[in-house]
């Protein structure tokens, strides 16, 4: 009985692509979006991601250890990155993940902070030679992981599940991050090179305490504009699934 089952098969696909080749990509389309390749790309996708951004966060270690390279923007980013990833790889192999609320909110703020690490380098730091002689270090860490993490959103990610709370309470982490850094430096903390502050923008002696509220506030706005458009985009994806 199996054995005739698959000749059948075996026909059908034969006089599917003489008839036309068009229902067989639109059949093995289906495959692939709804089942177990689908699953098995996106786990070994994820153990990229975890290797990657491994290999970013050690590089940039090795470049510049201490604890002054903790309170980057980018290395937080980055380990968030391999932090999330890593227990979603192990709890998938378990077979203990929970897609739930809370795994959303989470891979949001996940996504949405190293796109930011992303963006900033981009548009604002790379003309700056903070990572002169060591592009290896910097690609890592502001160019490949980021482009992994997207891109597994596009591609694999479950669309519709981001709620219109969500960019608001990924927005958090932009504000967390400021207080921490500040208290850093009213500590005595300082960073590379002997510098008080991680970026440029948040110099008061330069910027006076107005200018770098100025600019941590259009760093805000962008990063919940963007998340508010993420959410539409989500949105109308999932209903379009549907």
């Amino acid at each position: 009985m199996g054995s005739s089952n698959k000749r059948h098969k075996c026909i059908t696909y034969v006089f599917l692509l003489h008839k036309s080749t068009k229902y067989i990509i639109i059949y093995v389309g289906s495959i692939y979006n709804g089942g177990y390749m689908k699953n098995k790309l996106s786990l070994l996708y994820k153990i990229l991601i975890v290797i990657v951004s491994g290999i970013g966060i050690y590089l940039n270690f090795k470049m510049a250890s201490g604890l002054q390279v903790l309170f980057y923007f980018t290395i937080i980013s980055n380990i968030l990155c391999f932090e999330f990833y890593l227990i979603e790889v192990i709890l998938e192999l378990l077979g203990k993940i929970k897609r739930g609320r809370l795994f959303h909110i989470l891979k949001g703020t996940v996504i949405m902070c190293i796109t930011l690490t992303l963006a900033v380098y981009q548009f604002v730091l790379a003309d700056k030679g903070i990572y002169d002689g060591h592009m290896l270090e910097c690609n890592f860490v502001h160019l490949f992981t980021p482009l992994l993490v997207i891109f597994d959103y596009i591609i694999f990610s479950e669309k519709g599940h981001i709620e219109k709370d969500f960019p608001l309470t990924w927005s958090l982490s932009i504000l967390i991050y400021g207080v921490v850094c500040e208290l850093y430096i009213d500590f005595g903390g300082n960073f590379l090179g002997g510098s008080k502050y991680p970026y440029f923008f948040l110099d008061i002696e330069k910027y006076g305490i107005s200018g770098v509220i100025g600019n941590l506030t259009f760093v805000y706005i962008l990063f919940l504009l963007y998340g508010y458009l993420v959410y539409f985009i989500d949105k109308k994806l999932g209903k379009r699934k549907k």
